[in-house]
């Protein structure tokens, strides 16, 4: 079995060095349209629709008008953003959003820190846990844009929400999701995994918790699309559609722009981010197994739906982003140890 992991790990790593001439193509294309573009910013509407509404404006007639006028689609009735972060900024401020966020960035990594320091005994790597969660979890909320990013606010969010998870104190954390899939829905994916794996492991209440956010969500969002309806006309424009299937090259690459994996070359983001998965499948511990389904479940929304131009998606992941790169050396020592003895072996914490 451990022989057969690591051949798996190395295939996939491969695989992913494979993709690097066409990531770093989508990277140097997305720099060259930011570079050359002249219709407005994503940022820059956010701030009109926050601006408009502050001065006692309809979200919805605002932001009909604003996204048409700017070139931005219509149709269907999600292009048009969740009012929740907009209506949040306009009536506290962009200064009091500002705070809030930071905030939420500290609670998100001093509560993931101190969940997964519980379920590591070396002090060392307690240290570097603390250090590569703040890189990590604080850098999205940092940026310039950030408080006008609906999926920076939800990544906290779902980081937040598995941090606070717990088998019998599991409200927090579906609160915490909550309010990630009424910013952005999505975070939807999010909500059904966590629902799907209470059920499977038959804890009817948390089951029913989870799908009570669902179901709220789900009268949110019906309510949402009958205000964007009742304001479209037909000849509204209509988006390209989401179904990029850019694969693999289109994940590094986002991961690459929209992370603190910035910094890196291509080539090595490539070679760290299966390690990344690795580390999270490998570790046995409750938080790292639905800490993976999430970043798996969101790599493949990514390569499989994603236009090149919404590499802001990793955004709902990037808190989470390098937590396997913590754990990878580990699992991967004790998969070496095994194939050198030609026992199998699964990969347990350290004590």
């Amino acid at each position: 079995m451990a022989v057969s992991i690591l051949a798996l790990l190395a295939l996939l790593t491969v695989a992913s060095i494979s993709t690097v001439p066409a990531a770093q193509g989508i990277i140097d294309g997305h720099h060259t349209r930011m570079e050359a573009t002249s219709r407005s910013t994503d940022t820059a509407l956010f701030r009109s629709l926050v601006t408009q509404v502050r001065s006692g404006g309809n979200y919805y007639v605002v932001a009909i008008a604003t996204q048409r006028t700017s070139g931005y689609p219509v149709r269907p009735f999600f292009t048009i953003r969740l009012p929740t972060l907009t209506w949040l900024i306009a009536y506290l401020s962009p200064l009091v959003a500002r705070l809030l966020i930071l905030l939420l960035a500290a609670a998100t990594v001093i509560t993931l820190t101190i969940r997964l320091t519980a379920i590591i005994d070396q002090t060392n790597l307690r240290m570097v846990v603390g250090i590569l969660l703040i890189i990590f979890g604080v850098f999205p909320a940092l940026v310039e844009p950030a408080i006008w990013q609906t999926e920076i606010w939800a990544g906290l969010f779902i980081t937040l929400s598995l941090a606070l998870r717990q088998p019998e104190r599991y409200w927090p954390s579906i609160a915490a999701a909550l309010a990630a899939v009424l910013i952005r829905e999505l975070a939807l994916p999010y909500l059904l995994a966590m629902g799907l794996l209470a059920a499977l492991a038959g804890r009817r209440r948390e089951t029913l918790g989870w799908g009570i956010a669902i179901g709220l969500f789900a009268v949110a969002f019906l309510a949402h699309a009958q205000a964007v309806h009742a304001l479209i006309q037909p000849n509204d424009p209509v988006s390209q559609g989401w179904n990029g299937q850019a694969g693999w090259a289109l994940f590094v690459s986002s991961c690459c722009l929209g992370t603190i994996l910035m910094a890196l070359p291509t080539l090595v983001v490539a070679v760290l981010l299966p390690f990344s998965f690795f580390g999270l499948a490998a570790w046995n511990a409750p938080v790292t197994l639905r800490a993976f389904i999430t970043l798996s479940g969101y790599a493949l929304l990514i390569t499989m739906f994603a236009r090149v131009d919404n590499v802001y998606w990793v955004w709902m992941i990037s808190p989470i982003l390098g937590l396997g790169l913590l754990f990878a050396p580990y699992c991967l020592t004790d998969l070496l140890r095994s194939a050198r003895r030609r026992a199998g072996s699964t990969c347990a914490p350290h004590h």
